[in-house]
């Protein structure tokens, strides 16, 4: 079965889970975080609506390689979906993890999408957390709905911006 997304080359949605639920396993058995961002192009609908969806897939495309170029060689990314893209961190902190995704997100802010006589700009919401071996939580996916109820607070709160939530540790 393949694990890489034919658009992005990035990793799919059923590679995204497989690695995290390994890596989950580890870092309770080793006592490391892990740090998840999940990432949601703004107003995309928009985009697709105005320019095609060819375009849309450029920039899909595009917004891939500025992933890869800025998080870290031993980082995880996803395309989880869509517009959607999800970002894990192995043996990270919510604080760098906040620090990583911000850095991601004034990238793409100030990067211009040049499609044909088009400069186009986008931006990003994104939603980040961190999994520690001593905070419970039923099941990964509690975690990750967490997570994703951190993103949809970002575009609820004006987009454009990297939402977290700190736990006492």
């Amino acid at each position: 079965m393949a694990t890489t997304d034919y658009l992005t080359d990035l990793s799919n949605h059923q590679s995204f889970y497989t690695y995290f639920d390994n890596l989950k396993y580890h870092a309770i058995k080793n006592n490391f975080p892990i740090s998840l961002t999940l990432i949601d192009i703004d107003n995309f609908k928009g985009i697709n609506d105005t320019y095609g969806h060819l375009t849309g897939d450029q920039i899909l495309k595009e917004l891939a390689s500025i992933i890869q170029k800025s998080i870290r060689k031993k980082d995880f990314a996803a395309r989880y979906g869509g517009e959607e893209f999800a970002l894990i961190f192995a043996h990270t902190t919510l604080k760098d993890a906040v620090v990583i995704s911000e850095k991601l997100r004034k990238a793409i802010e100030a990067h211009t999408f040049k499609i044909g006589k088009e400069a186009i700009h986008v931006t990003v919401s994104m939603g980040t957390n961190t999994f520690s071996p001593h905070i419970t939580y039923a099941s990964l996916y509690d975690f990750i709905n967490d997570v994703d109820k951190l993103l949809y607070k970002a575009k609820h709160n004006g987009k454009n911006q990297v939402q977290y939530w700190e736990r006492p540790v």
